[in-house]
């Protein structure tokens, strides 16, 4: 959305926070396919997160509220609340840095193993039998 939106108010507008995912999940799908999308497509991207019945409620509810619109062949579009609402560079933007993390490999350093074996309990021959 253009500007931050507080837990708060997401809250006081209605929206639980998978709602509000979704629709930035749609969004960004659609951009990604130049404007225009299958609402099958969407419905299968966004069943791999959300639970099946929510799924069609929620597209729903992104059409009842002007983010998105659909013609007589299934296609989705972006609708006048989207435009006017969401900051659509920033959302791509927020996305790819998203997956960019999501996808970078776990690094092993040699700090981590020290400060592991730190941890440990020593051992009677590291600590020394003092009898």
């Amino acid at each position: 959305m253009r500007g931050d939106l507080t837990p708060k108010e997401a809250k006081m507008i209605g929206w639980r926070i998978d709602d509000l995912a979704g629709l930035a999940v749609t969004i960004g799908y659609i951009i990604s396919k130049k404007g225009q999308a299958m609402r099958k497509d969407v419905e299968d991207l966004l069943g791999e997160k959300l639970p099946g019945w929510k799924v069609g409620l929620n597209i729903d509810r992104y059409i009842r509220y002007g983010y998105l619109t659909q013609d007589d062949n299934a296609q989705l579009y972006l609708d006048w609340r989207t435009r006017a609402e969401v900051d659509q560079k920033a959302l791509i933007d927020m996305l790819l840095n998203a997956e960019k993390q999501a996808t970078l490999p776990m690094e092993s350093s040699e700090e981590e193993d020290e400060f592991d074996d730190s941890q440990k309990e020593p051992t009677s021959e590291k600590k020394g039998n003092n009898l």
